[in-house]
């Protein structure tokens, strides 16, 4: 199960979503490319899908992605869900 898990992950066409999971699944940290200073302009929130291709002026804190004030909590969700799994034991 393991082999086919790895070629998932490796599936360009799978949603971002998916892919994370089955990261987790196996244990493995995703890649995320950290941005040294906060964007400026406007840009798409990388957590909303597609369809709902968002426009936003906010930005994380942490890895200064662009994301749209459903998906800010000061921080990322993603970057909140990596600081929780940090503080549980």
């Amino acid at each position: 199960m393991k082999p086919n898990i790895e070629r998932r992950i490796k599936n360009s066409k799978l949603p971002k979503h998916i892919r994370s999971r089955l990261m987790k699944i196996l244990g493995l940290v995703e890649d995320t490319p950290i941005l040294s200073e906060r964007p400026k302009g406007i840009g798409r929130c990388y957590l909303c899908g597609r369809a709902r291709n968002k426009s936003t002026r906010k930005s994380c804190e942490r890895c200064y992605k662009w994301v749209c004030p459903d998906h800010l909590k000061y921080i990322c969700i993603g970057c909140c869900d990596e600081e929780q799994s940090e503080e549980s034991p």
